[in-house]
């Protein structure tokens, strides 16, 4: 009997218009599936993140969530699309054969299927990735239980923690243990995800508007993939320091305020609770791995552009009623230039992202902003 799990994956999959090709090339090359597109070779953000649609479990309240790690870590954003990295070609043949051994197994396994209603997550807190999304939000409203929806790009998928869970999954967890409430995270978040790419699937993807008209909480965070506009600009001698993140500042606060009216023209009312995070100096302490156009201004330029989408973040989300967890000061200190790595709040070896530390410490900030109007 075919399993329902393997035609949800597959119903996703078409309705992504997603060629096999394409699939491989996702997998291989770090190339990224849209709704709107078959492909985009976007770059993944280089301050925070983890593979697409986590799927997250918790065994308590006083254990942590855990994520299946993934099979191949993207490198960081000047990898790619620069010339500066990116998969050799004997280890991407080596990929398609294994990806394609894999899709055999999978499909076969659709057959022989497992048992349906598998047990759920220890804990009582569940996950689901954007794949398993459908379009009857009524099957999250059981009795007293809180939905919390994750958008944005890497920032909000896991990278830089040990465990693979991220902030999206410690905050799921720290609500269920502190209220006593079911809490079930269905986190959406896609590496490489641009505030436009993110703005078009709340308008157009059926399954991402259901998952978001059924939420009780909605968390935002991206930004990252702004920030190589501004690195690109600085590597090209365009501009200079902190000013290159000037526009892409304007374009981020721009696009967020767009997604954020979205969010509640889709709620229609419904209580729910917006929250967003901002960006910490992710540079500074890093300078031994990034690129020298970074290394030489990292500080000033670290500093710069995360107060820029710290206050675009704050500003938006505040004017929609939410709120917000500006994360500069919080990583950085008052002045935004103290070193992260040194504190243990950031990864240097999956640069450059929140460690364990950073992301529970972004869960507790996010806590402490209070859950109305869900919970008064």
């Amino acid at each position: 009997m075919t399993d329902i799990r393997c035609l949800v994956g597959v119903q996703a999959w078409m309705e992504r218009h997603v060629e096999p090709s394409a699939l491989l090339e996702c997998l291989c090359d770090g190339a990224e599936l849209t709704p709107s597109s078959s492909k985009t070779f976007g770059k993944q953000a280089h301050r925070t993140t983890g593979p697409r649609g986590s799927d997250l479990t918790v065994g308590g309240p006083s254990e942590a969530p855990t994520r299946a790690p993934s099979v191949l870590a993207k490198p960081p954003a000047w990898a790619l699309g620069r010339g500066h990295g990116g998969i050799p070609r004997v280890l991407r043949a080596a990929c398609l054969a294994a990806t394609m051994l894999a899709v055999t197994v999978w499909l076969a396994g659709c057959t022989a299927g497992t048992p349906d209603g598998a047990a759920p997550s220890p804990g009582g807190v569940e996950s689901e990735s954007e794949s398993s999304v459908t379009d009857t939000p009524a099957t999250h409203q059981s009795a007293g239980r809180i939905l919390l929806v994750a958008l944005g790009d890497s920032a909000s998928t896991g990278h830089g923690d040990s465990a693979g869970v991220g902030w999206v999954g410690y905050y799921g967890a720290l609500i269920q243990e502190r209220i006593g409430r079911s809490v079930q995270v269905q986190n959406l978040a896609v590496d490489g995800m641009t505030t436009d790419r993110l703005l078009s699937m709340l308008r157009t993807s059926e399954s991402v508007r259901a998952a978001v008209a059924a939420a009780d909480i909605v968390t935002i965070g991206i930004g990252g993939n702004e920030l190589n506009i501004g690195d690109a600009a600085l590597e090209a001698g365009s501009c200079e320091g902190p000013e290159c993140y000037v526009e892409p500042a304007k374009l981020y606060r721009s696009n967020l305020d767009a997604i954020e009216t979205a969010v509640q023209q889709i709620a229609d009312g419904k209580p729910q609770a917006l929250r967003a995070v901002g960006m910490p100096n992710g540079l500074t302490g890093a300078e031994d791995v990034i690129p020298p156009f970074l290394s030489e201004v990292a500080t000033p330029v670290g500093a710069g552009y995360a107060r820029l989408f710290d206050q675009a973040t704050c500003e938006v989300t505040l004017e929609h009623g939410g709120a917000c967890v500006p994360l500069r000061d919080a990583f950085n200190g008052p002045q935004g230039t103290d070193d992260a790595y040194a504190a243990g709040l950031m990864n240097k070896v999956e640069c450059c992202y929140p460690s364990t530390a950073g992301h529970r410490l972004i869960a507790k900030m996010l806590y402490e902003e209070g859950l109305e109007p869900v919970v008064g």
